[in-house]
């Protein structure tokens, strides 16, 4: 899986302190049968309950340009749909 990231994410799931503290992190998240797997993905997938538009304060968005998990595209999306 780790060869098909970006280079800046290769270099750092390559480092064992982070695949252990990831391999801790699955555990936790699989050990009561998937029920925090389920969760996060209702997470994602719910609705916000508000736009982007109706956000009346500045907003800063960092998004990294080669983030697979989440595309670019998205990142562009609500920036462009956030009034400020």
């Amino acid at each position: 899986m780790i060869v098909s990231l970006p280079r800046a994410d290769q270099d750092v799931l390559t480092r064992s302190e982070i695949q252990e503290c990831l391999v801790e992190a699955a555990i936790e998240a699989f050990h009561r049968v998937l029920r925090g797997a389920k969760l996060e993905i209702k997470l994602y997938a719910r609705s916000w309950g508000f736009e982007p538009q109706q956000i009346s304060k500045k907003v800063h968005l960092w998004h990294g340009e080669l983030d697979i998990n989440s595309p670019p595209a998205m990142g562009h999306y609500i920036a462009d749909s956030l009034p400020d």
